[in-house]
């Protein structure tokens, strides 16, 4: 099921279906329409279109300071900032803005517990989870190895959340949850549907706040990645809340 996961938001993007379209059109001898395909795929993956795809699934929330959160039982910090690195028993950092959020509200007093989930692909060749490595690390940061939790091992959000849910004592309820900004919709309707009471602390925002330039307008990689996560992020949303009204 997780490699349907990954790979099907891939091959609905809106690059793939367009570059599709553009094949049959060529080998139906439609040039021009042809030539209009290319043109709106062009289009598509430019990073001033793309941004609005991303400020799309982040626009519910905004950044919050660590002061002004409320405290709860239990800071949860999810996985999906660590890459496996050449040496495969070492994880390499992607963005670490959700690490450093949770160490964030753990040393302002925002939780009396820090808890890593142990995120682990089935196609990683690491060893360790990732939450082994973040637990390693924020004791490196100065957090009391007593005051850190780690939960199973899981795929996805659906399972740090049901994960998270039996690690922790019955009595606690009241979590905040730390996550990428556009992953924060889908890990709280998870969480919350496990029993869990979710403050979100939302981090690692992806929109482009930069001045608008002419590069905006010219086709790059980079936007043809965030179209990349940004339908895998709307299909996730899909699935859970289908399955869940099920």
């Amino acid at each position: 099921m997780i490699y349907l996961h990954k790979i099907l938001p891939a091959l609905l993007s809106p690059t793939v279906i367009g570059i599709v379209l553009l094949a049959i059109l060529f080998f139906q001898g439609r040039h021009w329409k042809s030539l209009l395909a290319l043109v709106a795929v062009a289009a598509l993956i430019t990073p001033v279109i793309s941004n609005f795809a991303v400020r799309y699934i982040e626009k519910d929330w905004s950044p919050v300071t660590p002061e002004k959160t409320e405290k709860t039982d239990v800071i949860i910090v999810l996985s999906g900032m660590l890459k496996s690195g050449k040496n495969h028993e070492q994880l390499e950092w992607e963005d670490a803005d959700r690490f450093l959020g949770g160490i964030d509200l753990f040393k302002e007093g925002k939780g009396d517990l820090l808890m890593f989930t142990r995120g682990l692909l089935p196609w990683s060749k690491n060893s360790l989870s990732e939450g082994e490595i973040l637990k390693t690390r924020a004791i490196e940061f100065g957090i009391p190895e007593k005051y850190i939790l780690l939960t199973d091992y899981a795929e996805n959000t659906e399972q740090e959340a049901i994960s998270a849910r039996q690690t922790l004592p019955d009595t606690v309820r009241h979590v905040t949850l730390v996550t990428s900004a556009f992953h924060m919709n889908r890990a709280k309707l998870v969480f919350e549907n496990s029993g869990l009471v979710v403050n979100p602390y939302p981090v690692d925002f992806k929109q482009n706040y930069d001045q608008f330039t002419a590069l905006d307008l010219v086709p790059s990689a980079k936007a043809l990645h965030d179209w990349s996560w940004v339908c895998r992020e709307i299909m996730g949303r899909m699935y859970y809340r289908i399955k869940l009204a099920l």
